[in-house]
């Protein structure tokens, strides 16, 4: 068989199994399923065999996502990290070339929902889609705070001919009442883009399957696995 079949042939697969998961996600039932593969032209015992292994697929899938509260202070923890990590790289990015990098915004969404999923053990849910979302806008705050802190130092050196930036210094009261005074000017249009887009794909990654899965045996209706 050559590649270009062999591939033809994983492309049906895929779709079949697309089609046979997006059924099962509408609640219907596995012989129902089975009879539109039928009309397909599937045969009907592989289109059964085919729709028990994906029914276990996916029920082995939900279960293993499913969230529980025992992954939450892990993924409070891994957010944490992810959010700190993401901001000290924007702001090192800033310091390094003089210019606050916008479209990393949307790297550290996308950081703080993986590190999320990772450190809950794979699970996903409502939960932990708050817990990155929350993640991703304190990382994007870290980012922007230092990146002020960088650009205040350099413009008090040039006025007054002081030394080299006072990292130390940065969370001194008066430079966080500076920063939450003008935080208003120092946020524009195309920051607002990558926050919702940092939030949306910090949302999006800890989602669960969200999959009615029929139970053996199940009728018309479904069960969630």
């Amino acid at each position: 068989m050559s590649e270009e079949n062999r591939e033809s042939g994983r492309e049906q697969i895929r779709q079949l199994y697309a089609f046979v998961a997006n059924e099962m996600s509408a609640g219907a039932s596995k012989s129902d399923i089975a009879s539109k593969l039928e009309q397909q032209g599937v045969g009907r015992s592989q289109a059964e065999q085919m729709v028990d292994t994906i029914h276990r697929d996916l029920a082995a899938t939900v279960q293993r996502e499913q969230f529980t509260p025992g992954a939450l202070a892990p993924a409070l923890l891994g957010g944490l990290v992810a959010a700190v990590l993401g901001g000290a790289v924007w702001a090192g990015i800033v310091v390094l070339t003089g210019y606050e990098v916008g479209f990393l915004a949307w790297g550290i969404g996308a950081l703080c929902g993986f590190a999320v999923v990772q450190a809950a053990s794979g699970r996903k849910g409502t939960s932990l889609q708050i817990v990155a979302v929350a993640s991703s806008a304190l990382g994007i705050l870290i980012g922007k705070y230092f990146a002020f802190y960088y650009f205040l130092a350099q413009m008090l050196i040039e006025q007054e001919g002081s030394g080299s930036v006072n990292w130390a210094a940065s969370m001194s009261p008066e430079v966080v009442r500076i920063f939450v005074e003008n935080i208003g000017e120092m946020v524009g249009g195309y920051d607002l883009l990558w926050l919702a887009l940092a939030v949306i794909t910090a949302w999006r990654i800890p989602r669960g399957s969200n999959i009615s899965v029929p139970g053996p045996g199940a009728g018309s209706g479904g069960a969630r696995a």
